[in-house]
């Protein structure tokens, strides 16, 4: 996204999801954030090194988990769409505060912001992905719906 009406560090807006488009979670990124956060960045597990701390792992496991399941499909889809509907709600509140940086403050503090939440927000989902994995791997194995 190229929102004109916001300085350019923080208009240029992108949602990033890894692995397959279909259940990723999207994260929303501004375009002057200064660094990547650890679940997306290099090190951190690629497609030949697993790793409990990356994101394409943890969207890797339930998409390829849903895969022979497609009567999950809808349950993930939904769930994604919920997740990327409350980061756009937090992205609200975000921007006005990183605006409010940028006037009294400097660009580098706003984008300091930006980054750091962008950061929590990617971190966090890896780790609710991997549980989210678990939680199918649980319910759905051998086969059969397990229940309490």
């Amino acid at each position: 996204q190229l929102r004109g009406g916001l300085p350019p560090a923080i208009g240029g807006l992108l949602w990033f999801g890894v692995d397959d488009a279909t259940f990723s979670v999207h994260v929303p990124f501004h375009g002057g954030e200064t660094r990547v956060p650890r679940s997306l960045a290099d090190g951190t597990g690629d497609a030949l090194t697993w790793s409990p701390e990356s994101a394409f792992w943890a969207f890797n496991a339930v998409a390829n988990f849903v895969y022979p399941r497609w009567f999950l499909a809808k349950e993930q889809v939904d769930r994604a769409t919920a997740i990327e509907a409350e980061f756009a709600r937090q992205l609200v509140a975000d921007e006005a505060a990183a605006l409010e940086l940028y006037s009294t403050r400097g660009a580098a503090e706003a984008m300091e912001f930006l980054t750091a939440r962008s950061a929590s927000r990617a971190d966090s989902l890896t780790q609710a992905e991997f549980q989210e994995f678990g939680r199918l791997m649980v319910v759905h194995r051998d086969g059969f719906r397990i229940s309490p």
